[in-house]
């Protein structure tokens, strides 16, 4: 077989430069005219970043508005909510004896772990959404609200169902925090 330099080139196609390395080159070699490579210059996406990146250093608002003692008290509080729903969480396994006696139901006594569960596992894809959507902060108190009023509620239970209830929404709440 021969290469493509032995096979013959008409004329016409040397005077259009078809088989000639000079034309290949010159195909793939950056355009000479300037007019060309300023427009390029001008919408380039690194010189519109730096200029953006320039503007938004210099309006930066710190991560915190809270510092020192003042930190430490929400760090305090956010943790002592989780204290609180994981404390929750295990209570019911030491109470059962006496809320099968008090409310004479041991056919329901299961749901009052599995309400807690489906309350919080059902609502925690939510809660996300929200916290992203809303305030953090009247997000995490309108969770605590809902844990507490759970609570009181399971602490007020005059039935079965009502202490059911009220686990269930100490899920819904405690799932946000």
């Amino acid at each position: 077989m021969s290469s493509k330099e032995d096979l013959p080139i008409s004329a016409e196609a040397k005077e259009q430069g078809v088989g000639s390395d000079t034309s290949k080159k010159d195909f793939l070699a950056a355009p000479d005219n300037k007019e060309t490579q300023d427009v390029s210059e001008q919408t380039s996406v690194t010189g519109i970043d730096e200029e953006k990146q320039e503007v938004e250093t210099a309006d930066e608002v710190p991560p915190r508005d809270i510092n020192g003692w003042k930190w430490g008290l929400v760090v305090f509080s956010i943790l002592s909510s989780t204290f609180l729903f994981a404390l929750d969480n295990t209570i019911v396994a030491d109470v059962q004896p006496v809320i099968v006696t008090h409310f004479d139901s041991v056919g329901k006594l299961s749901w009052l772990s599995v309400a807690f569960l489906i309350g919080a596992a059902a609502t925690n894809l939510v809660w996300g959404k929200v916290f992203g959507q809303f305030n953090a902060k009247w997000t995490y108190i309108l969770c605590v609200t809902l844990f507490e009023a759970g609570s009181a509620l399971c602490g007020g239970a005059p039935t079965i169902n009502a202490l059911i209830v009220g686990r269930a929404l100490c899920g819904v709440g405690g799932s946000g925090m």
